[in-house]
């Protein structure tokens, strides 16, 4: 889990929840996406999409989910439509993780509401491209480092903000 290097000073921080069946995977993208840019953020892990579903039904607030599309039992395109058919889930920003560039894959994530598809090793460039288009987070930069942060949600009622 990568840390702010004063939680009080940024209460914000974003909730990441990386979900991966391959350990592997899980450590690259550690690495390229949080510790060599120096992002600081709140990661948890899942090892499957039902594993995933139990800790965000169990209300553990997420702001990004980096979701892996191969895994047995309950894959990332299952797990992607369960969360878009639970109204206190679907505005989580959701990015699909995968080894392969295959059209149709990553149409059909687009369709399911992903907001994004980064090819594995994922690369932070691409993640931060996606996560500026997200009104829900926001990328700070300081000198050495990044935070992401929780942004500003609009909510269905015009002018109300949280």
């Amino acid at each position: 889990m990568t840390t702010p290097p004063t939680a009080e000073a940024e209460p914000n921080l974003a909730n990441v929840l990386l979900v991966d069946d391959r350990e592997e995977d899980l450590a690259i993208t550690r690495i390229a996406l949080f510790k060599r840019p120096k992002l600081h953020c709140n990661v948890h892990t899942a090892r499957d999409g039902r594993e995933a579903y139990h800790l965000l039904s169990r209300g553990l607030t997420i702001d990004l989910i980096l979701l892996d599309i191969n895994m047995p039992d309950v894959n990332g395109f299952e797990l992607l439509e369960q969360i878009q058919r639970n109204e206190a889930l679907r505005h989580i920003t959701t990015v699909m993780c995968s080894g392969s560039n295959y059209e149709p894959d990553q149409r059909r994530a687009f369709r399911l509401g992903a907001a994004g598809y980064l090819l594995k090793p994922p690369n932070f460039t691409q993640l931060k491209a996606i996560i500026d288009r997200q009104p829900s987070l926001t990328l700070r930069k300081d000198a050495t480092s990044h935070c992401l942060i929780r942004g500003i949600v609009q909510l269905s009622l015009p002018g109300l903000f949280v």
